[in-house]
């Protein structure tokens, strides 16, 4: 069985659009994705990488979608016991969501911070390499994400941004 808690992550972002009223833009992502709760005992840190889009409904609000992708690799004790036992073992999630952004300085020149509420679908992959057999163990889970974050306008149809976000798989 699979059991996870929570995982948080940190975002990068890319925007491909100027940030007005029914503006849809392009947002790709990279990201360190470190779990926590029953996963860190498990799993290290890993890069996390996606993409989606979002459409600007006001100067306020914007809806957005998005998927990314991460592997995580066994710690240094799980995979001790792994070895113990010569077995092979790696993590993957992918995760699809939809989400809205809300910001009470939207209008601010080139610095726009803001807080993030969604809901994400995970399909949780746990391959586990046994010598002339292998299994794979996986899981479906939905759960809500929060997070806090910012971008900055370094020209009209460009932005960057940092966002914390924390996900709740169920």
């Amino acid at each position: 069985d699979i059991t996870v808690e929570d995982n948080s992550v940190s975002r990068f972002h890319a925007y491909l659009a100027p940030d007005k009223k029914g503006t849809w833009a392009l947002v790709g992502n990279a990201a360190y994705g470190i779990p926590t709760g029953d996963w860190s005992g498990r799993w290290d840190p890993a890069a996390n990488y996606g993409a989606g889009v979002e459409y600007d409904v006001d100067q306020q609000l914007t809806i957005g979608a998005d998927f990314s992708y991460m592997k995580n690799d066994p710690t240094g004790d799980w995979q001790a016991t792994l070895d113990t036992f010569g077995l092979t073992s790696n993590f993957t999630t992918t995760r699809y969501g939809a989400y809205v952004k809300w910001s009470a300085l939207k209008s601010a020149r080139n610095f726009t911070p803001y807080f993030k509420a969604g809901v994400s679908l995970y399909d949780l992959q746990d391959d586990v390499t046994i010598p002339s057999i292998g299994k794979e163990g996986s899981m479906t889970a939905i759960g809500p994400n929060g997070g806090i974050g910012f971008l900055y306008w370094p020209g009209a149809k460009l932005g960057l941004g940092l966002e914390g976000t924390y996900h709740f798989p169920i």
